[in-house]
């Protein structure tokens, strides 16, 4: 079974759970968000043909960390995210199956740090067709 973006995203938030203690978001929140938090976030997908009936779908994400802290403290704050989700956050599991994060990247822009990554799930596409007609024989017997 190809695992739907939903489920990855959940995915993603169960591995954020277990590396961090922080409020975990996965829909937009416009007031009253506690921090330290991650908002999970999908950018782009797309679908890419391969050879038979095979097929890539690329999902890009973008995980948000935001805190609260003052100058120092933040950026200190920001760098030990950083390591942490670069070093710890390679692979989620998905319904009992190991996904591998890949180009991750994180940048930090307008104290808000970005941690990039795609996922690629590959899949067969499966038709309902027949392969053959039906046949009808008519027979008789010669005397």
């Amino acid at each position: 079974m190809i695992p739907e973006i939903q489920t990855i995203i959940y995915g993603i938030a169960a591995k954020l759970e277990e590396l961090f203690e922080f409020e975990i978001y996965i829909e937009e929140v416009e007031q009253h968000m506690e921090t330290p938090c991650f908002f999970i976030t999908l950018l782009n997908a797309m679908i890419e043909s391969g050879l038979t009936k095979s097929s890539t779908e690329s999902l890009f994400l973008d995980v948000q960390y935001f805190n609260d802290l003052k100058s120092k403290s933040k950026n200190l704050d920001f760098l030990e995210v950083q390591q942490r989700l670069l070093r710890e956050m390679e692979y989620i599991s998905v319904e009992g199956k190991i996904i591998k994060l890949n180009n991750r990247k994180t940048q930090k822009v307008n104290d808000i740090l970005h941690y990039f990554f795609d996922v690629d799930i590959r899949f067969m596409a499966i038709k309902a067709e027949t392969k053959m007609k039906t046949l009808e024989k008519e027979g008789g017997i010669n005397e």
